[in-house]
């Protein structure tokens, strides 16, 4: 399949992962209470603390190797068995780690139906096998199959979850959404490569993914301890403020960055058949339709944070807005990172590099929030995650440039299209607040304008990037 169609049916399952939280979370936060809701944040993320723990790193290199020999039928089904083998015993010896953790922490879980499903959730991630198709990229199958499953959830969702207690419920959808995608991705995997388990060397898999598995580890800490850290040092009030404003800004950047993982499968497959000009090409496209994205991304974020907190939340989370305001620069700074990661570094096997930058990230962050937290509470902790994402891309950005001197030159256009797109974007945003409009006619009216308002600059530049989504856009409602 084209690059072009994989990352159409990217944005698809993008835009889906934005919307579907999105209609979800306003129903949930009003259905049930903070404590039902405690307990399935607790136990989940106590799952997904182990469920990193039993990757292993597996699954960017999974990524890659099947990138490499998928033409080769009898090398992908020894690697796609290996892998699989490997990833099932690291979810085995997670498991037995997390029944310890169970037995240390069951005054606070105190729910063995929770239980349950948390351990059905982990046990059933051992044969979690995304990276199959993302190697492959079979991105038409990976969108359709997230569109139907996660329509379905939410489906569930509202039918299943009406009344406080039922909170049981909503975990049991949210674990069996994975577990479902789990079991059909397998067996779809094995219909298609087949599976041995004859004659596996599955060890030598260990020695490249120990680096993959420190990265994965560093680049989950501020997934994993932000809030736990904003708990202890702050109280829970800041970390339902932040938490419900990270996750929308997060939602957003995904919305971005996943394109990551449409270009890193191509990008290995570049690099295999040594095609450097079309490589070089990509890069340039990639990094410019990212930054295009990313920057107006950030200053929308600024502009609405006062009126989509209004209508989203309600006044009981307003003090959301402001951490809004401050994390409204992570989506660039997170899409930079990534991209000199996935595109530059990961591909080229130069792992090493980028645990460098995620080690100085982790440790600035712990050591930022330390500091911030106690005396600025949720405020503090946004600028943590800002201040050590911002180390993270320097760090990238120094590797890049004394590895790749000259792989990626700076496109003074680009550059300047995105900061114009900015400034039109507060001009408007300040006209708009003169109007004094209500929150819901703001949000209306600055939306749609700003995107008109952008198009109209795009058009002005005729940037390669932005002519190829509009030649794109034209075939698919005008084919004649």
């Amino acid at each position: 399949m084209s690059l072009k169609k994989n990352l159409a049916y990217n944005f698809l399952l993008s835009l889906s992962q934005v919307l579907f939280p999105l209609v979800s979370i306003p129903w949930l936060s009003r259905v049930l209470d903070p404590e039902g809701l405690g307990r399935v944040q607790f136990i989940d993320g106590l799952t997904y603390y182990f469920i990193v723990l039993a990757e292993a790193g597996i699954v960017t290199h999974a990524i890659r190797e099947v990138a490499r020999c998928r033409d080769d039928a009898g090398a992908l089904r020894q690697l796609v068995s290996e892998l699989l083998s490997l990833h099932l015993l690291t979810t085995l010896a997670a498991a037995v780690l997390y029944s310890v953790a169970v037995f240390l922490l069951y005054d606070r879980i105190g729910d063995p139906k929770l239980l349950l499903w948390s351990f059905s959730f982990l046990l059933l991630n051992g044969f979690a096998c995304e990276w199959y198709y993302w190697g492959m990229e079979d991105f038409r199958y990976i969108t359709l199959r997230s569109l139907v499953v996660r329509a379905l959830a939410l489906l569930s969702i509202f039918l299943l979850v009406r009344a406080p207690e039922h909170y049981l419920e909503y975990y049991a959808i949210v674990a069996c959404t994975a577990i479902v995608i789990h079991i059909w991705n397998v067996a779809r995997m094995a219909a298609q490569s087949g599976l041995s388990f004859r004659r596996l060397q599955w060890k030598k898999h260990l020695r490249i993914t120990r680096v993959t598995y420190a990265v994965s580890l560093l680049y989950s800490i501020p997934l994993l301890l932000d809030n736990v850290l904003l708990g202890l040092l702050s109280g829970a009030a800041a970390v339902a403020f932040y938490a419900y404003a990270l996750k929308i800004v997060r939602l957003l950047s995904a919305f971005i960055t996943d394109a990551f993982l449409v270009l890193y499968p191509r990008t290995v497959a570049l690099l295999r058949e040594a095609d450097e000009q079309l490589l070089r090409r990509n890069l340039r496209l990639s990094g410019d339709a990212l930054l295009l994205l990313a920057v107006p991304a950030g200053a929308g974020i600024w502009l609405v944070s006062d009126a989509f907190t209004a209508v989203y939340f309600g006044p009981g989370f307003a003090p959301v807005a402001a951490q809004l305001r401050i994390l409204s620069v992570y989506p660039v700074l997170v899409t930079l990172a990534l991209f000199l990661n996935k595109q530059v570094l990961m591909p080229r096997n130069q792992e090493r590099w980028v645990f460098y930058g995620l080690l100085a990230g982790a440790v600035s962050f712990v050591m930022l929030a330390l500091a911030l937290c106690p005396m600025y509470g949720a405020e503090g902790m946004a600028w943590s995650l800002v201040g050590s994402e911002a180390i993270v891309v320097l760090c990238n950005a120094f590797f890049v440039r004394r590895l790749h001197r000259g792989l990626l030159p700076v496109h003074g256009r680009t550059m300047l299209a995105a900061l114009l797109a900015v400034v039109l974007f507060f001009v408007a945003g300040w006209l708009l607040q003169q109007a004094r409009l209500s929150a819901w006619a703001y949000l209306l009216t600055l939306v749609p304008l700003c995107l008109l308002l952008y198009a109209a600059l795009l058009k002005v530049f005729r940037l390669p990037v932005s002519e190829l989504f509009f030649s794109l856009f034209r075939k698919r409602f005008n084919p004649s």
